[in-house]
Protein backbone atom coordinates (compact mmCIF):
# COMPACT_ATOMS: atom_id res chain seq x y z
CA UNK A 1 0.00 0.00 0.00
CA UNK A 2 1.36 3.20 -0.92
CA UNK A 3 0.36 6.95 -0.71
CA UNK A 4 -0.17 7.50 -4.45
CA UNK A 5 -3.21 4.13 -4.00
CA UNK A 6 -4.88 5.87 -1.29
CA UNK A 7 -4.63 9.44 -2.95
CA UNK A 8 -6.57 7.76 -5.87
CA UNK A 9 -8.93 5.96 -4.32
CA UNK A 10 -10.22 8.96 -2.05
CA UNK A 11 -10.27 11.07 -5.32
CA UNK A 12 -12.57 8.37 -6.87
CA UNK A 13 -14.65 8.32 -3.76
CA UNK A 14 -15.46 12.37 -4.06
CA UNK A 15 -16.18 12.66 -7.53
CA UNK A 16 -17.45 9.43 -8.42
CA UNK A 17 -15.99 8.95 -11.78
CA UNK A 18 -12.37 7.36 -12.29
CA UNK A 19 -11.80 9.84 -15.60
CA UNK A 20 -12.38 12.81 -13.82
CA UNK A 21 -10.49 11.60 -10.78
CA UNK A 22 -7.94 10.55 -13.20
CA UNK A 23 -7.91 13.68 -14.89
CA UNK A 24 -7.78 16.16 -11.90
CA UNK A 25 -4.97 14.13 -10.56
CA UNK A 26 -3.43 14.46 -14.15
CA UNK A 27 -3.10 10.88 -14.12
CA UNK A 28 -3.92 8.25 -17.23
CA UNK A 29 -6.89 6.20 -16.69
CA UNK A 30 -5.20 3.71 -17.22
CA UNK A 31 -2.56 4.09 -14.79
CA UNK A 32 -5.41 5.21 -12.09
CA UNK A 33 -7.23 2.24 -12.42
CA UNK A 34 -4.44 0.16 -11.64
CA UNK A 35 -3.51 1.88 -8.59
CA UNK A 36 -6.83 1.15 -7.40
CA UNK A 37 -6.90 -2.68 -8.50
CA UNK A 38 -3.88 -2.85 -6.41
CA UNK A 39 -5.02 -1.59 -3.40
CA UNK A 40 -8.55 -3.88 -4.02
CA UNK A 41 -5.72 -6.86 -4.20
CA UNK A 42 -3.69 -5.74 -1.12
CA UNK A 43 -6.41 -5.37 1.07
CA UNK A 44 -8.88 -8.13 -0.10
CA UNK A 45 -12.03 -6.42 -0.92
CA UNK A 46 -13.77 -4.65 -3.44
CA UNK A 47 -13.73 -0.45 -3.14
CA UNK A 48 -16.34 0.07 -5.33
CA UNK A 49 -19.84 -0.97 -7.33
CA UNK A 50 -20.68 0.43 -10.89
CA UNK A 51 -23.64 3.08 -10.85
CA UNK A 52 -24.62 4.08 -14.16
CA UNK A 53 -21.14 5.77 -15.56
CA UNK A 54 -19.81 6.49 -12.20
CA UNK A 55 -19.22 4.29 -9.27
CA UNK A 56 -20.04 4.83 -5.75
CA UNK A 57 -18.09 3.03 -2.88
CA UNK A 58 -19.06 -0.16 -1.68
CA UNK A 59 -19.77 -0.92 1.98
CA UNK A 60 -16.00 -2.09 2.65
CA UNK A 61 -15.28 1.15 0.57
CA UNK A 62 -16.98 3.57 2.66
CA UNK A 63 -15.34 1.86 5.86
CA UNK A 64 -11.73 2.24 4.24
CA UNK A 65 -12.67 5.53 2.85
CA UNK A 66 -12.41 6.71 6.19
CA UNK A 67 -9.75 5.65 7.62
CA UNK A 68 -7.32 7.05 4.22
CA UNK A 69 -8.55 9.90 4.34
CA UNK A 70 -7.19 9.85 8.40
CA UNK A 71 -3.90 8.03 7.03
CA UNK A 72 -3.40 10.92 4.28
CA UNK A 73 -4.16 13.87 6.58
CA UNK A 74 -1.40 12.26 9.30
CA UNK A 75 1.00 11.93 5.69
CA UNK A 76 0.21 15.46 4.97
CA UNK A 77 1.21 17.05 8.58
CA UNK A 78 4.18 14.65 8.71
CA UNK A 79 5.61 15.90 5.08
CA UNK A 80 5.18 19.44 6.37
CA UNK A 81 7.08 18.65 9.56
CA UNK A 82 9.77 17.15 7.38
CA UNK A 83 9.92 19.79 4.49
CA UNK A 84 9.77 22.91 7.64
CA UNK A 85 13.17 20.85 8.78
CA UNK A 86 14.68 20.69 5.83
CA UNK A 87 14.72 24.81 5.76
CA UNK A 88 16.59 24.73 8.32
CA UNK A 89 19.91 26.18 8.04
CA UNK A 90 23.31 24.11 8.23
CA UNK A 91 21.27 21.57 10.09
CA UNK A 92 22.27 17.71 11.06
CA UNK A 93 20.57 15.13 9.73
CA UNK A 94 19.30 12.05 12.47
CA UNK A 95 18.14 9.06 11.28
CA UNK A 96 15.43 7.65 13.71
CA UNK A 97 13.50 4.35 13.33
CA UNK A 98 11.07 2.85 15.03
CA UNK A 99 8.99 -0.51 15.53
CA UNK A 100 5.67 -0.27 14.21
CA UNK A 101 4.47 -0.79 17.81
CA UNK A 102 4.92 3.07 18.68
CA UNK A 103 4.13 4.17 14.78
CA UNK A 104 4.83 7.62 12.28
CA UNK A 105 3.26 9.55 14.94
CA UNK A 106 5.87 8.77 17.68
CA UNK A 107 8.35 9.93 15.41
CA UNK A 108 6.53 13.06 14.16
CA UNK A 109 6.55 14.19 18.44
CA UNK A 110 10.09 12.93 18.83
CA UNK A 111 10.83 15.84 15.86
CA UNK A 112 8.45 18.11 16.99
CA UNK A 113 10.32 18.11 20.51
CA UNK A 114 13.36 18.06 19.49
CA UNK A 115 12.72 21.45 16.91
CA UNK A 116 11.42 23.40 20.14
CA UNK A 117 14.68 23.02 21.88
CA UNK A 118 16.93 23.11 18.39
CA UNK A 119 16.21 24.40 15.16
CA UNK A 120 19.22 22.78 13.53
CA UNK A 121 18.44 19.38 13.61
CA UNK A 122 16.65 17.52 11.12
CA UNK A 123 14.85 13.67 11.02
CA UNK A 124 14.87 10.91 8.44
CA UNK A 125 12.45 8.93 10.12
CA UNK A 126 11.04 5.76 9.41
CA UNK A 127 9.16 2.77 10.81
CA UNK A 128 10.42 -1.40 10.63
CA UNK A 129 10.82 -4.37 12.64
CA UNK A 130 13.06 -4.67 15.47
CA UNK A 131 15.53 -6.89 13.99
CA UNK A 132 15.95 -5.04 10.82
CA UNK A 133 16.72 -1.58 12.99
CA UNK A 134 18.88 -2.95 15.05
CA UNK A 135 20.98 -4.29 12.27
CA UNK A 136 20.72 -0.79 10.69
CA UNK A 137 21.84 0.56 13.90
CA UNK A 138 24.86 -1.64 14.65
CA UNK A 139 25.91 -1.31 10.91
CA UNK A 140 25.78 2.78 10.87
CA UNK A 141 22.52 2.80 8.60
CA UNK A 142 20.53 4.43 11.18
CA UNK A 143 21.83 6.79 14.07
CA UNK A 144 18.96 5.67 16.72
CA UNK A 145 16.59 2.96 16.52
CA UNK A 146 13.33 2.28 18.90
CA UNK A 147 13.01 -1.54 19.26
CA UNK A 148 10.82 -4.08 21.60
CA UNK A 149 11.78 -7.45 22.88
CA UNK A 150 9.94 -9.68 25.02
CA UNK A 151 10.90 -9.79 28.65
CA UNK A 152 14.25 -10.82 29.73
CA UNK A 153 15.68 -10.86 26.03
CA UNK A 154 17.72 -7.87 26.03
CA UNK A 155 19.39 -5.73 22.81
CA UNK A 156 22.86 -7.82 22.93
CA UNK A 157 25.61 -6.06 20.81
CA UNK A 158 28.62 -4.80 21.93
CA UNK A 159 28.68 -2.02 19.62
CA UNK A 160 25.15 -0.20 21.20
CA UNK A 161 23.97 1.21 23.70
CA UNK A 162 20.70 0.40 24.91
CA UNK A 163 18.68 1.96 27.42
CA UNK A 164 14.95 0.59 28.59
CA UNK A 165 11.93 3.22 27.90
CA UNK A 166 9.36 0.90 29.13
CA UNK A 167 7.65 -2.44 30.00
CA UNK A 168 4.50 -3.08 28.32
CA UNK A 169 2.32 -6.00 27.49
CA UNK A 170 0.61 -7.51 24.42
CA UNK A 171 -2.98 -7.01 23.65
CA UNK A 172 -5.35 -8.84 20.53
CA UNK A 173 -7.11 -6.01 18.71
CA UNK A 174 -10.53 -7.19 16.98
CA UNK A 175 -13.01 -4.92 15.06
CA UNK A 176 -15.80 -3.81 17.43
CA UNK A 177 -19.50 -2.68 16.32
CA UNK A 178 -19.99 -0.66 19.87
CA UNK A 179 -17.06 1.87 19.47
CA UNK A 180 -13.65 1.80 21.22
CA UNK A 181 -13.82 -0.85 24.03
CA UNK A 182 -12.19 -2.82 26.39
CA UNK A 183 -12.81 -6.53 25.89
CA UNK A 184 -12.25 -9.46 28.34
CA UNK A 185 -8.40 -10.63 29.04
CA UNK A 186 -7.34 -13.28 25.99
CA UNK A 187 -5.34 -16.57 27.47
CA UNK A 188 -2.52 -17.24 25.51
CA UNK A 189 -4.48 -20.61 23.68
CA UNK A 190 -7.46 -18.63 22.65
CA UNK A 191 -5.27 -15.98 21.67
CA UNK A 192 -3.40 -18.32 18.91
CA UNK A 193 -6.04 -20.14 17.66
CA UNK A 194 -7.32 -16.96 16.83
CA UNK A 195 -7.70 -15.72 12.93
CA UNK A 196 -4.05 -13.32 13.43
CA UNK A 197 -2.86 -10.88 11.40
CA UNK A 198 1.07 -11.37 11.99
CA UNK A 199 4.61 -10.02 10.51
CA UNK A 200 5.86 -11.76 7.84
CA UNK A 201 7.56 -15.20 7.85
CA UNK A 202 11.08 -15.20 8.98
CA UNK A 203 11.29 -12.09 11.45
CA UNK A 204 12.07 -12.50 14.95
CA UNK A 205 8.56 -11.00 15.75
CA UNK A 206 6.93 -13.56 13.93
CA UNK A 207 9.12 -16.43 15.04
CA UNK A 208 8.90 -15.45 18.79
CA UNK A 209 4.84 -16.24 18.50
CA UNK A 210 5.67 -19.17 16.37
CA UNK A 211 7.58 -20.59 19.40
CA UNK A 212 4.50 -18.99 21.66
CA UNK A 213 2.58 -21.37 19.74
CA UNK A 214 4.34 -24.46 20.07
CA UNK A 215 5.06 -24.16 23.64
CA UNK A 216 0.61 -23.88 23.99
CA UNK A 217 0.70 -27.10 21.77
CA UNK A 218 -1.74 -24.96 19.18
CA UNK A 219 -0.96 -24.35 15.26
CA UNK A 220 -0.96 -20.40 14.91
CA UNK A 221 -4.29 -19.38 13.09
CA UNK A 222 -2.40 -17.14 9.88
CA UNK A 223 -5.19 -15.09 8.31
CA UNK A 224 -2.87 -12.87 7.02
CA UNK A 225 0.36 -11.30 7.06
CA UNK A 226 2.14 -7.61 6.36
CA UNK A 227 4.93 -5.70 7.70
CA UNK A 228 3.40 -2.54 8.20
CA UNK A 229 1.18 -2.28 11.13
CA UNK A 230 -1.26 -0.13 9.91
CA UNK A 231 -1.96 -2.86 6.98
CA UNK A 232 -2.11 -5.49 9.73
CA UNK A 233 -4.51 -3.37 11.41
CA UNK A 234 -6.72 -3.01 8.14
CA UNK A 235 -6.44 -6.45 7.38
CA UNK A 236 -7.65 -7.49 10.82
CA UNK A 237 -10.53 -5.73 10.37
CA UNK A 238 -11.94 -6.80 6.95
CA UNK A 239 -11.27 -10.68 7.89
CA UNK A 240 -13.09 -10.18 11.00
CA UNK A 241 -9.76 -11.27 12.76
CA UNK A 242 -7.20 -9.88 15.32
CA UNK A 243 -3.79 -8.29 15.22
CA UNK A 244 -1.21 -8.17 17.65
CA UNK A 245 -0.15 -4.98 19.38
CA UNK A 246 1.68 -3.84 22.50
CA UNK A 247 -0.02 -1.35 24.75
CA UNK A 248 1.96 1.85 23.94
CA UNK A 249 0.80 3.66 21.46
CA UNK A 250 -2.31 2.37 20.94
CA UNK A 251 -4.67 5.15 21.41
CA UNK A 252 -2.37 6.77 18.50
CA UNK A 253 -2.66 3.67 16.10
CA UNK A 254 -6.47 3.14 16.56
CA UNK A 255 -7.61 6.64 15.96
CA UNK A 256 -10.38 6.76 13.89
CA UNK A 257 -11.70 3.17 14.45
CA UNK A 258 -14.46 1.06 15.81
CA UNK A 259 -11.95 -1.32 18.02
CA UNK A 260 -12.17 -4.22 21.26
CA UNK A 261 -9.11 -4.72 23.06
CA UNK A 262 -8.18 -7.33 24.46
CA UNK A 263 -5.61 -7.98 26.97
CA UNK A 264 -3.51 -11.37 27.03
CA UNK A 265 -2.66 -13.25 30.05
CA UNK A 266 1.04 -14.07 30.30
CA UNK A 267 2.35 -17.72 30.58
CA UNK A 268 5.49 -19.68 31.64
CA UNK A 269 6.99 -18.37 28.11
CA UNK A 270 5.52 -14.80 27.45
CA UNK A 271 5.66 -12.45 30.59
CA UNK A 272 5.33 -9.28 28.69
CA UNK A 273 7.44 -6.64 26.57
CA UNK A 274 9.90 -4.04 27.02
CA UNK A 275 10.81 -0.98 24.84
CA UNK A 276 14.67 0.17 24.44
CA UNK A 277 16.20 2.92 22.76
CA UNK A 278 19.60 1.86 21.21
CA UNK A 279 22.33 3.86 19.55
CA UNK A 280 26.20 3.73 18.60
CA UNK A 281 28.79 4.46 20.99
CA UNK A 282 29.39 7.49 20.69
CA UNK A 283 31.81 8.82 23.06
CA UNK A 284 30.02 12.23 23.81
CA UNK A 285 27.78 13.56 21.06
CA UNK A 286 25.83 15.74 23.07
CA UNK A 287 22.77 15.92 19.84
CA UNK A 288 21.87 12.01 19.89
CA UNK A 289 21.93 11.93 23.98
CA UNK A 290 19.80 15.11 23.55
CA UNK A 291 17.29 12.88 21.04
CA UNK A 292 17.25 10.09 23.31
CA UNK A 293 16.41 12.25 26.01
CA UNK A 294 13.66 13.52 23.75
CA UNK A 295 12.79 9.63 22.87
CA UNK A 296 12.43 9.12 26.55
CA UNK A 297 9.76 12.27 27.46
CA UNK A 298 7.81 10.96 24.29
CA UNK A 299 7.84 7.56 25.56
CA UNK A 300 6.56 8.47 29.27
CA UNK A 301 4.15 10.59 27.67
CA UNK A 302 2.66 7.05 25.25
CA UNK A 303 3.33 5.36 28.33
CA UNK A 304 0.50 7.62 30.55
CA UNK A 305 -2.15 7.02 28.15
CA UNK A 306 -2.95 3.74 29.37
CA UNK A 307 -5.05 1.05 27.85
CA UNK A 308 -7.59 1.52 30.69
CA UNK A 309 -8.40 4.84 29.19
CA UNK A 310 -8.35 3.89 25.74
CA UNK A 311 -11.95 3.84 25.30
CA UNK A 312 -11.91 7.42 26.17
CA UNK A 313 -8.43 8.79 24.51
CA UNK A 314 -9.28 8.36 20.73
Amino acid sequence: MDVKQLQCFVSAVEVGNFTRASEQMNIAQSAFSRHISNLEAEIGVELFVRKGRGVEPSPDGIIVYERARKLLSDFRAFSRDISAQKRAPEARMISLSAHGGVGPLFLSRVARGMKRSDDHVRFQLKEGLSEHIEKCVSAGQCDIGVVLRRTGFRVERSELETVKLAEDSLFAITASEEGNLIGETWPASLTLNHPLVFPPSGCIERASYERWARRQDVVLNVAGEAACVATRIELARHIGGACLLPGIGLADLLQGGNWRVHRIEHDDYYCGIEWFVIFRRTGGDHLISAVVDEIRLQAAKLQGRSVESFAYAI
